[in-house]
C-alpha cells in the first residue's frame, strides 16, 4: 500500500525543546490524528512536514514527493488553513479527496 505521508527520523531542535528521530506513516486512504500534551512536538512537526521549518535531519516525503525539493508541487496539492482564524480546515488535493473542518 502506498503512503500518502512519511517521516523518517525526524530531528528538529531549538534551544528549548528538540524532535528526536520521530517515524511514522501514514497510508493513503486513511485518517490520522495528532494528538498530544501542550509542548509534545504537534506544531513543530506539522511545520516541519509544510516545510515551514528548516528541519536538522531525517526525511519527509508527502505524495511520494521529497518535503524540501518538492515543496511547490506538493503546496500545489495541499491546502492548509491556520486555527488563527479560530477553525481548521484542511483539504488534502482534490484527488485525495479529504477535507475537514473543526470549529
Amino acid at each position: 500500500m502506498e503512503n500518502i505521508l512519511e517521516i523518517k527520523k525526524l530531528n528538529k531542535a531549538y534551544p528549548d525543546f528538540a524532535l528526536k528521530d520521530v517515524s511514522f506513516s501514514l497510508p493513503r486512504g486513511f485518517i490520522m490524528g495528532f494528538v498530544g500534551e501542550n509542548g509534545s512536538g504537534k506544531t513543530t512537526t506539522i511545520r516541519s512536514i509544510l516545510n515551514m521549518a528548516k528541519i536538522d535531519s531525517g526525511k519527509i516525503s508527502i505524495f511520494g514527493l521529497d518535503s524540501i525539493h518538492d515543496t511547490v508541487a506538493i503546496k500545489q496539492r495541499l491546502g492548509v488553513l491556520s486555527a488563527l482564524c479560530g477553525c481548521v480546515v484542511a483539504s488534502i488535493g482534490s484527488s485525495c479527496g479529504i477535507t475537514y473542518l473543526m470549529g
